[in-house]
């Protein structure tokens, strides 16, 4: 059986398209077998129609849990032995699940991505590296910019073009894996509530040595950040408070000298992002207009 995870909130007409391509993937790939588990973080928009497909099961919060608590509900709820966790902004396109599922049946294989797209088809780069605090320091201060080969963690240059062995941090937008592989790596961590959780979890998953696959014959669009978007000033706290939980969490150094340094650091994360968000909310608000 293929569980499908989706935690959502006010995922309104894309959610809803997201479902149906799920649907239409499991057909064309000759599964009957599945499920579609849903936590809805209290949406206030209306999804009673959900109740019209059998193969979902739903459970609905008071409040909005953000992610990692929700997500690691999601696999509780569900009995598959195929994962596929779903951002609730992600529309499968034709042929997605299986070309995932065809990469699954290597037993060496413990992951699989597919490649995503933006709405207007441009590639969406979804893979980074997984960050050093010296990688953090570098971004804070632009340094990348002026020694871009120093930068191990945007990976800009990074070759979605071939099928291969991921060696750094995907994005749990679209991730497909199996049951045994999420309970040997553990659950997302419930301190990381929003943020930074995708790349705790997979610095735990290469620590035991496993393999992700990304795989540009399966092709998913995502309209990306739909939720967390629209709660602007709370990402940039937990982004920079994620910064500092995942850095100190996973480096030797427990000195308080040393965690006063890297809180300093992700302070200046938080105020050096602040001028991108503005910039991203007057865009938004002029493509309305």
């Amino acid at each position: 059986m293929v569980s499908f995870l989706i935690v959502n909130r006010n995922g309104g007409e894309v959610f809803k398209k997201g479902i149906e391509s799920i649907i239409e993937n499991t057909k064309e790939a000759g599964i009957e077998e599945y499920e579609i588990i849903i936590v809805d973080n209290a949406s206030t928009d209306d999804i009673s129609w959900l109740r019209q497909i059998p193969q979902v099961v739903l459970k609905r919060n008071k409040s909005n849990q953000f992610f990692s608590v929700p997500t690691n509900d999601t696999v509780r709820y569900s009995k598959g032995e195929i994962l596929f966790f779903l951002n609730n902004d992600i529309i499968l396109q034709k042929g997605c699940l299986s070309h995932l599922l065809e990469v699954m049946k290597d037993k060496s294989i413990d992951a699989v991505i597919p490649q995503l797209h933006y709405p207007d088809g441009k590639l969406q780069q979804n893979i980074t590296g997984i960050p050093t605090w010296k990688d953090v320091l570098y971004a804070a201060f632009g340094l990348h910019i002026f020694f871009p080969k120093k930068d191990r963690w945007r990976l800009r240059a990074y070759d979605y073009s071939k099928q291969h062995i991921v060696t750094d941090q995907p994005m749990f937008s679209a991730l497909v894996m199996r049951r045994n592989t999420w309970e040997k790596v553990g659950d997302l961590d419930p301190k990381l509530p929003l943020l930074w959780n995708d790349v705790d979890w997979f610095y735990r998953f290469h620590e035991l040595r496993m393999k992700c696959v990304y795989t540009p014959t399966a092709v998913a669009e995502h309209v990306h950040g739909m939720s967390v978007n629209r709660l602007v000033w709370t990402k940039l706290y937990l982004l920079s408070e994620g910064c500092y939980i995942f850095l100190t969490k996973h480096s030797k150094n427990k000195s308080i000298v040393f965690k006063s340094l890297i809180w300093a650091l992700c302070a200046v994360t938080y105020f050096e992002r602040m001028p991108v968000e503005i910039l991203r909310i007057i865009s938004s608000k002029n493509r309305k207009t």
